[in-house]
């Protein structure tokens, strides 16, 4: 599939608890934050990028500049399930949806352009390093009523596992898809 036809959803509501501070604003090696990095790892590759996010001020924080789509979730406690809802309807006509992790600065844009290549409106493509699926994950059109009908903190998993014929394993040397900063001594 075309790039242009996925619209990327970048997941950044968390509250950071197990980091001990705001960690979407932290900086990696080169001076960008945790999610500077990310986002722009997915503008190389994908035109329509939208945020889920809490607030203005968190927006501040992270660093998130102008030109790109922002949604605010409304009921952040009520787990990831919202804020991938949030940003489905906020893109209520995509051909597909990568639902991206804002705090995975490491997936390389290699296996971003892998990923939305296996992509189709009736699968799911996710990528797999070392035998283990990683994230980010994109999701046709076809799981629209899936995806909106989620419940709880944990993101589109349990649908992705429940829909296994459809499933699009994409093999890929990237240790990135597996790693998410959870603590600081996840920063690599």
């Amino acid at each position: 599939m075309h790039p242009d036809n996925i619209a990327v959803i970048v997941l950044a509501a968390g509250l950071s608890t197990r980091f001990g501070k705001q960690k979407m604003s932290h900086r990696l090696d080169g001076d960008k934050t945790i999610f500077e990095t990310c986002i722009e790892r997915y503008q190389k590759v994908f035109k329509n990028v939208t945020v889920v996010t809490r607030d203005d001020y968190y927006l501040q924080q992270i660093g998130i500049k102008s030109g790109i789509n922002v949604v605010g979730v409304n009921k952040p406690a009520k787990g990831m399930s919202q804020s991938i809802i949030m940003g489905i309807q906020s893109q209520p006509n995509a051909s597909a949806w990568l639902i991206a992790l804002g705090d995975m600065p490491y997936v390389k844009t290699d296996t971003l352009i892998q990923l939305a290549a296996k992509a189709t409106e009736n699968n799911i493509a996710v990528p797999v390093y070392d035998s283990r699926r990683g994230n980010p994950a994109i999701l046709g059109c076809a799981f629209k009523e899936g995806l909106l009908s989620l419940q709880g903190d944990v993101g589109a998993k349990e649908l992705i596992n429940n829909s296994e014929s459809r499933v699009c394993k994409v093999y890929v040397d990237d240790m990135g898809v597996l790693h998410d900063i959870d603590r600081p001594e996840d920063v690599l």
